[in-house]
């Protein structure tokens, strides 16, 4: 008998939190134009706690640069956590991964970045540091 109950426990447990963590994002709405402080425009699309980017470089359409990312929201809402790279689209040729805090749905800022060249060697640095809707 008390397994049952503590596998019914479980089951219910199990269910309640992935539904409080599918609940915990609808509150985040990032999908939008997005300007950054590196002179580029961020189309971003979040969709529950995935978050996607086109990120150009809006003086030249995105011949100096253009990536994508792909990321997860963590942290009760307050951080992002992505994968992101430049695509041909551009001239640069990075790539890395980005740790960015959610101040409100206009407002996102870098914590922390690890950047590569495109022959894998450290670079420096993703020029984004803050994104306003």
């Amino acid at each position: 008998m008390s397994l049952i109950f503590l596998g019914s426990f479980s089951y219910i447990f199990s269910f309640y939190m992935s539904n409080s963590l599918a609940l915990s994002t609808q509150n985040i709405n990032l999908t939008g134009i997005w300007k950054a402080n590196d002179g580029g425009t961020y189309y971003i699309r979040n969709m529950g706690d995935d978050v996607w980017w086109l990120g150009i470089s809006s003086k030249d359409a995105g011949k100096t640069f253009s990536n994508v990312l792909r990321g997860q929201i963590f942290e009760n809402n307050n951080t992002i956590v992505a994968d992101w790279t430049d695509i041909p689209m551009g001239s640069n040729m990075y790539y890395g991964k980005l740790i960015l805090n959610i101040d409100s749905n206009v407002t996102l800022n870098k914590i922390s970045e690890s950047s590569y060249s495109s022959n894998g060697s450290s670079s420096c640095c993703f020029g984004a540091t803050t994104w306003q809707r």
